[in-house]
């Protein structure tokens, strides 16, 4: 009974992997286990500036639209780009 190979069925990796995986926390700890990028912010992020200036204008003139049409009127009327994942809410 290969416990690396039955490991790496359970969870969908390659029995290298799983290997490697136990060599980090035998030498580490449970820590090192957890994505390096954890906790930092995301590098597609929009600026803080350029997120206050959206939520101006959403409150100011779209404070009773959905998210879906404040942004297109953002980008129609005041050519302000925002992704569909941006939170529009006025906080």
């Amino acid at each position: 009974m290969n416990l690396f190979k039955d490991a790496a069925d359970i969870l969908n990796l390659s029995e290298r992997q799983v290997q490697r995986l136990m060599n980090r926390l035998r030498e580490s700890g449970a820590a090192s286990l957890v994505h390096g990028a954890r906790g930092k912010p995301s590098n597609n992020r929009i600026s803080s500036d350029y997120r206050q200036t959206i939520l101006a204008i959403v409150r100011k003139h779209y404070a009773d639209f959905s998210p879906t049409l404040a942004q297109e009127k953002l980008l129609e009327i005041h050519k302000l780009p925002v992704s569909n994942t941006t939170s529009l809410q006025c906080e």
